[in-house]
């Protein structure tokens, strides 16, 4: 795709790159955890590996969706070393800032990885400068994320793939109740 978008730095960053670690931020909730899931499942699908990691212990509202085990504690993640020969790369996704990677943090600086971003909040002087996708007014990573996959001309029939976007944007939103929920929002809702 040659024309800008507003996912032009992401989408060149995962040209780039092949062995992801997906990470959010500490006390993860459903619309970061859900949305690294599903990018995993996206990535895995282009031939890359994708390794989602949790800063604690894998939240109970995830069992459902990590029945293969596809998300790792930090603890699993922080017992291996050489990073660069597993991972070439990190994507962090409904955080901007590293401080909020808890005990993640000083593991991906001293990696020196290159990260991407892609968030909905306000940006913060302490963001870090790399490639990233910020857009304040989307509901949720998990619509932004819908949106990106949508450029791509992703077809959406990897059902799980659907199902994580579709519960990343209903926790974000409070069932759609939210004032983050826009029509196009809706939409999203209704597609999945």
């Amino acid at each position: 795709m040659s024309t800008y978008s507003k996912f032009s730095q992401f989408r060149d960053f995962i040209q780039k790159h092949h062995r992801f670690l997906i990470v959010t931020h500490m006390g993860p909730d459903g619309d970061g955890l859900l949305s690294c899931l599903a990018l995993s499942l996206y990535l895995k699908e282009k031939g890359c590996k994708a390794t989602v990691v949790t800063e604690d212990e894998i939240p109970d509202f995830v069992s459902f969706f990590n029945v293969e085990q596809t998300i790792l504690s930090s603890d699993n993640l922080l017992e291996q070393h050489e990073w660069e020969k597993k991972f070439d790369s990190v994507l962090m996704l409904d955080a901007g800032k590293l401080s909020r990677l808890g005990k993640l943090e000083a593991p991906i600086l001293s990696s020196r990885l290159p990260i991407a971003i892609m968030d909905h909040h306000i940006p913060e002087e302490e963001d870090p400068e790399c490639p990233k996708v910020v857009d304040q007014n989307a509901s949720s990573v998990g619509e932004l994320l819908s949106d990106f996959l949508e450029e791509e001309k992703y077809n959406f029939k990897n059902l799980k793939l659907s199902r994580l976007l579709y519960s990343a944007i209903v926790y974000d939103t409070g069932q759609f109740r939210f004032t983050n929920t826009t029509a196009k929002t809706l939409n999203w809702g209704k597609r999945f």
